[in-house]
């Protein structure tokens, strides 16, 4: 399905939902003017987000704060209500629907940023289980590999104390088994793995919006900039399904993002990144932003 319709399927049922709440009890005017119900209704939700459909397509997963507190819902793509799923006493901060497994969402949350956790969760709201080490650590994520086995992931986790370096790692779904991919000595923000699991794309961030962004060798650790000489802002990347070309969102050569993509060359090295998309007055937007790059067979 393409994206601006499964988008448009998440916007509409979202939209179902907040029309169809019912109005305070003992606000008669709302039963006089409901059309005035249902924009107050609206209104009362700051942002719906982070669509991410089963991996049958049947069902779409989205953050929303319709509770007065961000949590994940799900809803059917045929139809239906949606159903709350989280309902613990922290915001969820971002979720994903494991890309091989209709019965798990992986999901982040905490006692703000500075403690954030990985948890996984049934859609049924069942079985929720902590993947971080918890305690005072902090795991960022998460994002799922193309083929389930791990979950994408940065944590301070290290040595079995947090440290005050953010190091990008790989979690298993299963056993919440921890493999970090390198001994960097400043926090980065691991945006991808490629499917063979050769490279991964760091982001070094210099202030709020804007980051160094590196092609990382596992195995040898070498790092490569993707934008030699200057920063990217509002950066959000991912690999392609052949591991050899990097799909990216910045703002780095114009001044609205745009979608970009960066070959990597049979030595390591990368192509001078091509802008593929833009738009002459609006952003594109990535994942963190609540949208994908590529659907998960990375063909699109």
């Amino acid at each position: 399905m393409p994206l601006f319709q499964r988008m448009g399927i998440f916007v509409f049922w979202v939209l179902a939902f907040l029309i169809a709440l019912p109005a305070k009890a003992g606000d008669t005017t709302a039963w006089v003017n409901p059309i005035e119900e249902d924009i107050r209704c609206f209104a009362a939700v700051s942002t719906s987000n982070y669509p991410s459909f089963s991996p049958d397509g049947t069902e779409l997963a989205f953050i929303s704060d319709i509770t007065g507190r961000y949590q994940i819902w799900t809803v059917p793509t045929a139809g239906g209500f949606p159903r709350l799923v989280t309902t613990g006493d922290t915001s969820v901060q971002d979720a994903a629907w494991s890309p091989v497994d209709k019965n798990t969402i992986a999901f982040g949350t905490g006692q703000g940023s500075l403690e954030a956790q990985i948890y996984t969760i049934r859609p049924d709201g069942t079985n929720l289980k902590l993947l971080s080490p918890g305690g005072k650590t902090r795991t960022d994520g998460p994002v799922w590999m193309a083929d389930g086995k791990d979950i994408v992931a940065s944590s301070n986790y290290s040595s079995g104390a947090a440290s005050g370096v953010m190091r990008g790692c790989l979690l298993n779904p299963l056993t919440g088994a921890q493999q970090t991919l390198s001994n960097n000595i400043r926090s980065v923000r691991l945006l991808a793995v490629s499917n063979d699991r050769r490279y991964a794309l760091n982001a070094y961030f210099t202030s709020f919006n804007d980051a160094e962004v590196y092609l990382l060798d596992i195995a040898s650790k070498k790092e490569t900039p993707v934008f030699p000489g200057r920063p990217a802002a509002h950066i959000y990347g991912t690999f392609g399904a052949d591991s050899r070309s990097l799909y990216l969102i910045s703002n780095t050569l114009s001044d609205m993002s745009s979608l970009l993509q960066v070959k990597i060359l049979d030595d390591g090295s990368l192509s001078p990144p091509e802008i593929l998309a833009s738009r002459e007055n609006s952003d594109f937007y990535g994942r963190y932003q609540g949208m994908d790059i590529l659907n998960p067979q990375g063909t699109q």
